[in-house]
C-alpha cells in the first residue's frame, strides 16, 4: 500500500516532467514524503532521479477501471494535499472524490475551477519567469493559502535554485556504441513542433565544423527522421560520426548523454534530460516569448542556450537560421573549455 505526506500530480512531456520533479526537494518538503503521478512511459526520469522518487505512471486516456482504480489508490494513501501541476480533468476529479482536503492546481481550463480548492491562477504565456518557477510557486502559493507553510508569509520570496539530477554511470552502454567517455560530443537535431528549431543546413555546417577535431554522436527517435534524413544523406559517410538514432532505450540515452563531453540540442525533452545529468549543455531557442529561454531553457550544473535576436518584422519559422553557426560553435566550445577547467 502506497503511503504519502503530498501527492504530486505531472502528467505530460519529458521536458516539463525534468522541470517539474525537483519541486519536491523545496524546503517546504524535504522532510515529508511525496509520490507522483506521471504519465505513461516517463517512469525512466525518477528511475533514474537522484535521489529516487516514487511514482506510479498513469495513461491520460480515460477508462473507469483506471479512474477508479486511481481514487481508490488516493484514498489509500491519504495525503495531506495534492498538487496538480498538468493532469487530465479525470484526475482532478478524482483527487477531489478521494477526498483530499488540500487540492492545489493551476486555474485555467474548466475542472480546476470546479476541482481545486486552492486554486491558483498563473500567466505561463506571458514566460516572465522558468518554468520551474512557476511550479514552485504554484506549490507554495497553494500552501499559503492552505496555511501549510509553517509561518511562511511570501511565497515568492523563497524561490530556490534545485534542479533535477540524472544518472546512469553505465560504461559498457558507452563501449557497446564505440564511444569513449568524455571523448564524444552528441548533437540532437531533432524536435516536435512545439518550438521553432534551427534549419538542418545549419546544423549540417555545425556538425562539420565539430567534426575537425571530434567524435559526434547524433540521437534522435523515429518521429525525428523527417528532420535528420537531410543531416544523414550531407553527413552519412564521415568517419568519426555515430548515428545513435532509434538505437537507445531511454536508459542507453541517458548514460550517453551523461558521459558526453557535451551536447548540443534544441528546445526539446533531451536538452533537459542532458542538463540533468551535469554534461555542458546547449540549448538553442526561439525568440519568440512562449517558446523562448526565459521560461524553457535548461536547468543543471554547466549549462547556455543561444537565441537570434528577435525581429517583429521577420517573425516567421526562417527567423532561426539568423542564429549563426559560428556563434553556436564559439558559445559551445566555450560551455566545454569552462567545464574542464
Amino acid at each position: 500500500m502506497i503511503k504519502a505526506d503530498y501527492l504530486l500530480i505531472r502528467m505530460d512531456r519529458i521536458g516539463d516532467l525534468v522541470l517539474t520533479l525537483p519541486v519536491d526537494s523545496c524546503d517546504l518538503l524535504k522532510n515529508s514524503s511525496s509520490h507522483w503521478f506521471i504519465n505513461k512511459g516517463m517512469g525512466f526520469i525518477p528511475e533514474h532521479s537522484s535521489p529516487q522518487r516514487k511514482f506510479t505512471e498513469l495513461s491520460l486516456d480515460f477508462s473507469w477501471k483506471t479512474f477508479k482504480d486511481t481514487i481508490g489508490l488516493i484514498k489509500n494513501m491519504s495525503p495531506k494535499a495534492v498538487v496538480v501541476f498538468y493532469a487530465p480533468w479525470w484526475i482532478s476529479l478524482a483527487v477531489w472524490l478521494a477526498g483530499v482536503s488540500v487540492r492545489v492546481g493551476r486555474l485555467s481550463q474548466w475542472h480546476s475551477f470546479l476541482f481545486f480548492n486552492y486554486g491558483i491562477r498563473q500567466s505561463r504565456s506571458e514566460a516572465v519567469y522558468h518554468e520551474y518557477i512557476y511550479n514552485l510557486r504554484l506549490l507554495k502559493r497553494g500552501f499559503l493559502r492552505a496555511k501549510l507553510t509553517k509561518g511562511l508569509h511570501d511565497a515568492s520570496k523563497m524561490e530556490d535554485g534545485n534542479s533535477l539530477k540524472l544518472t546512469c554511470n553505465n560504461q559498457e552502454i558507452v563501449k557497446k556504441h564505440n564511444l569513449t567517455a568524455k571523448q564524444y560530443i552528441v548533437v540532437h537535431p531533432g524536435m516536435r513542433s512545439s518550438a521553432l528549431n534551427w534549419p538542418c543546413s545549419h546544423y549540417i555546417q555545425f556538425i562539420k565544423k565539430l567534426l575537425t577535431h571530434h567524435k559526434v554522436a547524433i540521437t534522435g527517435t523515429a518521429g525525428d527522421r523527417q528532420y535528420l534524413a537531410p543531416l544523414q544523406l550531407a553527413l552519412d559517410e564521415h568517419k568519426n560520426l555515430i548515428w545513435l538514432n532509434e538505437k537507445l532505450d531511454t536508459s542507453e540515452l541517458i548514460c550517453i548523454l551523461e558521459q558526453a563531453k557535451g551536447v548540443v540540442a534544441p528546445s526539446t525533452g533531451v536538452v533537459h534530460l542532458a542538463a540533468s545529468t551535469g554534461t555542458p549543455t546547449l540549448g538553442l531557442y526561439s525568440p519568440i516569448k512562449v517558446e523562448g529561454s526565459t521560461r524553457w531553457s535548461p536547468r543543471g550544473a554547466c549549462t547556455a542556450h543561444v537565441t537570434p535576436e528577435f525581429d517583429p518584422d521577420n517573425s516567421s519559422k526562417d527567423i532561426m537560421a539568423h542564429l549563426s553557426v559560428d556563434r553556436v560553435y564559439l558559445t559551445f566550445l566555450e560551455l566545454v573549455e569552462a567545464n574542464e577547467h
